[in-house]
């Protein structure tokens, strides 16, 4: 092709460049360049085809709009997917799309005529501009449909926390997917896997009276059996004359189906792929959630901020009451970085925060991977206990392998500190046993599930008497672990709080 631009190659462009910078929607600016191309380029037919995310292969992003079989016989000889950048015969040509390497498509044109110079130009220059338009617009497509999609999540979590009845519950979800969705009517229907009931909820804001006949309900039904046996989205058209096409997936707790989420509409054509994303996403909001009984949720959304998920699955697994406070012999545990107030004021403070939270974040690790109880965070400081809210009948020697792998993972994270020429802060933990008091601390407006007593505060002053890379323990605790691990007893000394010394040991090691 000539380098030259002629003043009709220069008007091409000028054209091209006014659709791509005045569409930002991939259907209709496809449809926009095919409509340009074949009224105003001398073009006979124009076609665009895009990948299809979920098949692979190609599909018309304007089903509406169909192909002549001359086209749709050129796609098929072409390899529907050409490895080749172009294939052409007498008189149609194929360019695949793929700006920066990426494969987003085809662009077809055909004329009536055998294809001369003049037009495999007007080609060219329409693919230099397209490719990359529709690689902007899709781009443009994906974070739009990632904003609604983190929209639906975000009002589904709101409407889940607010902790209204059930019924109430189901009839805004019904809402939910209505706003979120573009549909005429949307449902959710109850499903119970013994009896095989279903039961079937509009919105009560809505007129979903065309969609509510004993036939379209047992179409529905039959949407949603489809979708239970796959235990995925299923998307349909020409359901009944009312429902044009339907998305329905399943809602799975666990291994049990116990659901279904409906968006109906009366056109025929098919769900779009961000239509489908955003109902994907409530009902992964919705199904672990929504039908849990409100003391599993508070359970789940209280203890999954101290413990691991593992444990919060045990806590489920009974019916004991977490929220009850109670006095029980635990073991705590206090780890804190030497210095790091005094350091840190010679540090810039995104320095300081994130070395901060690089250090939280190991030891949040270290805890919760020792069955621990994560407390809270005093400042640098980290503060954990062992035997509640799931009983440990080896807590002591949890607590103390936990203390004995947090120096270790924060010696490593010292080295890697140096090699970035940032100081290296070292934690001191001191740890006891005996009895406490534990439970759900606060008021409705705020509380924690939390530790008290003289023998957290116990724990609190032997951390404070603790040296850099020193695990400090009482008696008490000792007692426990005595026959699994190597220590050396130190001088007593002197805490506040407490008239006599108080015996304690520096922990070496501890058995597996």
């Amino acid at each position: 092709m000539s380098d030259k631009l002629t003043k009709d190659h220069v008007q091409l462009l000028l054209d091209l460049d006014q659709i791509r910078d005045s569409i930002e929607d991939v259907p209709e600016l496809c449809k926009e360049f095919c409509n340009y191309l074949s009224r105003e380029a001398g073009f006979d037919e124009a076609a665009i085809l895009l990948k299809d995310e979920e098949s692979g292969g190609l599909s018309n992003p304007n089903p509406h709009i169909p192909m002549s079989n001359e086209v749709r016989e050129f796609v098929a000889k072409a390899g529907e997917l050409p490895t080749e950048s172009e294939y052409e015969n007498s008189n149609m040509i194929a360019f695949r799309l793929q700006p920066r390497d990426s494969y987003i498509g085809l662009l077809v044109l055909r004329t009536v005529e055998s294809l001369d110079e003049k037009m495999r130009q007007r080609a060219n220059l329409a693919r230099a501009i397209i490719d990359s338009a529709v690689e902007h617009a899709l781009d443009f497509s994906e974070l739009k449909c990632r904003r609604q999609e983190l929209e639906a999540v975000f009002a589904l979590d709101r409407l889940r926390d607010s902790h209204l009845a059930f019924d109430e519950m189901i009839d805004k979800s019904a809402k939910k997917i209505l706003q979120f969705v573009p549909s005429d009517a949307s449902c959710v229907l109850l499903y119970n896997e013994v009896t095989e009931a279903m039961d079937i909820r509009f919105p009560s804001s809505a007129d979903c009276s065309p969609y509510e006949t004993q036939e379209n309900l047992k179409k529905i039904g039959e949407l949603a059996e489809h979708a239970f046996k796959l235990k995925n989205l299923v998307s349909a058209e020409n359901i009944s004359e009312e429902i044009g096409s339907a998305l329905c997936i399943p809602l799975i707790l666990g291994q049990d189906i116990i659901g279904a989420f409906l968006a109906l509409r009366k056109t025929k054509d098919a769900f779009s792929l961000p239509a489908r994303r955003i109902l994907t996403a409530m009902a992964s909001q919705i199904d672990t959630a929504i039908f849990e009984t409100f003391e599993r949720k508070r359970i789940k959304g209280v203890f999954s901020r101290y413990v691991a998920a593992d444990v919060v699955d045990e806590m489920l697994r009974t019916d004991h009451d977490f929220f009850k406070g109670y006095r029980k012999e635990l073991t705590v545990l206090f780890s804190d970085l030497r210095g790091f107030t005094s350091t840190s004021e010679k540090l810039d403070t995104d320095t300081v925060v994130g070395m901060l939270n690089e250090h939280l974040s190991i030891m949040t690790g270290v805890v919760l991977k020792n069955g621990g109880t994560l407390d809270k965070f005093i400042g640098d400081c980290v503060m954990a206990f062992w035997g509640a809210p799931v009983e440990r009948k080896d807590h002591a020697f949890s607590a103390v392998k936990c203390g004995i792998e947090m120096t270790r993972e924060h010696k490593d994270l010292m080295e890697k500190w140096q090699t970035q020429g940032l100081p290296p802060i070292n934690i001191g933990i001191g740890i006891n046993t005996g009895d406490m008091f534990v439970g759900n601390i606060g008021d409705e407006r705020k509380s924690s599930y939390t530790v008290i007593g003289d023998n957290v505060n116990l724990a609190s002053r032997l951390e404070g008497v603790a040296r850099g890379g020193e695990v400090l323990v009482t008696k008490n605790t000792m007692e426990h672990i005595g026959n699994y691990s190597k220590a050396v007893a130190l001088e007593p000394v002197r805490v506040k709080g407490k008239q006599d010394p108080i015996e304690l040991f520096r922990i070496l090691e501890i058995e597996k």
